[in-house]
Parts: C-alpha cells; sequence; structure tokens
C-alpha cells in the first residue's frame, strides 16, 4: 500500500474510489495537483469490468499521473449497490471545501480528445468558437 505524499493523503489533490467483493480499490492525483482558489474541470474514465482497470484523471484536460493506493481484490460491484459519494468519503472523514458547478455520468469512456474539448469549451467559451457571418 502506498499513499499520495507520504502522509496517507494529498493536499489538493483527488481520489478515486471503487469498490470489489474483497475491498475498496483506491487511486489519487499527486498532492497539490488541483490549483487551489480557481474553477477546475475535473474529468474521470474509468471501466470497472477488469480488477486489473485503472482510471484515467483529467485536470483542465491534462492526462494526471496517478499512484494506487490500494489494490483491486475480488470482483467489482454493481453501481447500483451504493451510493456516488462526490466531495467526501462515505465516512465523511475527507474535507472538501469547495462547491460542484455541474457534474454528469457517462455509460461509456469519452476519450482524452473528447474530454479536452469539453475543458476548452467550458474554460474559454469565447475563444474555443467563433459564431457569425
Amino acid at each position: 500500500m502506498g499513499n499520495c505524499d507520504g502522509g496517507g493523503g494529498g493536499v489538493n489533490s483527488l481520489f478515486f474510489t471503487h469498490e470489489f467483493t474483497g475491498g475498496p480499490a483506491t487511486w489519487c492525483t499527486q498532492p497539490t495537483s488541483v490549483p487551489p482558489n480557481a474553477w477546475t474541470h475535473v474529468a474521470l474514465a474509468y471501466d470497472k469490468a477488469s480488477p486489473a482497470n485503472q482510471p484515467t484523471i483529467y485536470i483542465n484536460g491534462t492526462k494526471q499521473p496517478i499512484t494506487q493506493i490500494q489494490q483491486t481484490n475480488g470482483n467489482s460491484f454493481s453501481d447500483a449497490s451504493g451510493p456516488l459519494v462526490l466531495g467526501n468519503n462515505s465516512a465523511a472523514a475527507r474535507a472538501f471545501d469547495g462547491s460542484v458547478d455541474e457534474l454528469s455520468y457517462a455509460h461509456g469512456i469519452r476519450d482524452p480528445g473528447w474530454i479536452r474539448t469539453s475543458f476548452d469549451n467550458q474554460n474559454a467559451p469565447n475563444n474555443f468558437v467563433t459564431l457569425g457571418p
């Protein structure tokens, strides 16, 4: 088992956990990968079909290096068997000091170009496309 910063958690980092029959698997981005006090676009792609799958986390359209803290063990639980927890963990032991403006959940993994386009469009829509004659 490892952790993101040697202390069990990372300030301004993202954690992703998925439940398996043998316990949760957990991954995290590097400490300080999320800019503080700034609008931030986060996208996560994960296919739970195989315990060997690794999530891909994007921050502001850029793929982030991740660290696996807890290994996958057993079969993946159905998404319908538990709550989606965002901004904390189910024990409410991790603080999230921020707000969530928009959340979308898709069946199917978006490719990196789609994720980058989504970020570019939301980050600076006036620079992304020009409309008019």
